[in-house]
């Protein structure tokens, strides 16, 4: 019996002694001494270092990702990082071994920055420059997509310059792609057409026109009319809506040209003095919004055109009220004679737009 407890005793002291020995190896076995890091990398890219204990024997090295890669020598690991084009910060693990010693180095980078301070231009029809600031830390390229727009990028700023539009009236866009690695960002570029020039409105139209005021708009009546000139790039005269007989009395109905705005105007306006205290007016009529008004002797109030267009060469537009009438609205004119206190003598029913020689809503066709 004596013998045996003697016996159980060594064993315990041995089993005790083998299991201290081992948990000193395990410990052991995790501990490689890391002397430094060198690891501030850039979405760019770029090297760093590891550096172990002097005392550190035959270290390996392994990366788990393939953008990071490593070569030992000596007692430092040399990090390399390809350029990180996305957004998001990426993380790598480097495995380090030496003997039974090892040790786990994180390799962080960070994403990649790319933005700009403006993504669109509106701009008029002469030729331009603008420039858009680019915010990057990875190598940029830029690539036009329209013939007229070309674009540079030099370091940090992006350089956009756009011929002149040729098109009258017509605008266009363009757009330039801003490529960082598999991102791409795109900027847009809105021009706006050349203005008409004065001589283009000259000619031969056809007028559309309604004969009431009422909503909706129903253009049932055509006439053949004609732009001549007046002051020259300031005013034209509209032939065509009158009577024969009274067109041969005056120049015709002023049209207002506003060569900035682009725009024509038709105001209340006498026409010619048909007899002593009877002048013959274009008297502003309003829609039937608010019932029917004219406003006698009015020479503000009327019709600006709107929708200008181009097609096939020929200019189209359409006419609105220019917003100057108080509450009312104007949507045509009524052909009145009124005497020298605008009092109302009469409506012309000989013009050429009919009985009640009243016109609404015209829009204009060139021929």
């Amino acid at each position: 019996m004596k013998n045996f407890l003697n016996i159980s005793i060594i064993v315990a002291i041995c089993f005790f002694s083998f299991t201290s020995c081992s948990e000193d190896k395990k410990e052991e076995v995790n501990v490689l001494n890391i002397v430094e890091t060198q690891l501030q990398i850039t979405s760019r890219g770029g090297n760093g270092k590891i550096t172990v204990d002097p005392d550190a024997a035959q270290l390996s090295a392994n990366s788990n990702e393939s953008w990071c890669t490593v070569v030992v020598s000596g007692t430092q690991v040399n990090v390399s990082v390809a350029a990180n084009n996305e957004l998001l910060s990426r993380t790598a693990l480097v495995t380090l071994e030496a003997g039974n010693k090892t040790a786990k180095v994180p390799v962080t980078q960070s994403g990649s920055k790319f933005s700009i301070d403006r993504n669109s231009f509106d701009i008029d029809y002469k030729a331009n420059s603008v420039e858009v600031n680019v915010y990057h830390d990875n190598e940029v390229t830029v690539v036009s997509n329209n013939g007229w727009l070309h674009a540079t990028m030099d370091e940090d700023v992006l350089a956009i310059s756009a011929d002149a539009n040729p098109e009258m009236i017509n605008s266009r866009t363009g757009t330039i792609d801003l490529k960082c690695g598999i991102r791409t960002l795109t900027v847009t570029v809105n021009q706006g057409g050349a203005p008409i020039p004065y001589e283009a409105f000259l000619g031969n139209y056809t007028m559309s026109f309604a004969t009431s005021n009422a909503a909706p708009i129903n253009r049932n009546r055509t006439l053949p009319v004609t732009l001549l000139e007046g002051e020259a790039g300031k005013s034209f005269y509209l032939k065509g809506i009158l009577s024969d007989e009274d067109e041969a009395k005056c120049d015709g109905i002023v049209v207002i040209f506003d060569e900035d705005r682009m725009e024509l105007s038709i105001l209340g306006q006498i026409l010619f003095e048909r007899a002593a205290n009877n002048n013959f007016w274009l008297t502003v009529y309003s829609d039937a919004t608010n019932g029917n008004y004219t406003s006698p002797g009015n020479t503000v109030a009327g019709l600006v055109s709107t929708d200008m267009e181009l097609v096939s060469g020929k200019l189209k537009f359409s006419t609105t009220d220019n917003a100057v009438w108080g509450s009312q609205k104007c949507a045509g004119f009524v052909l009145r004679n009124l005497d020298a206190s605008n009092t109302n003598l009469g409506n012309v029913t000989t013009g050429k737009i009919g009985t009640g020689a009243m016109f609404f809503y015209p829009m204009f066709e060139q021929e």
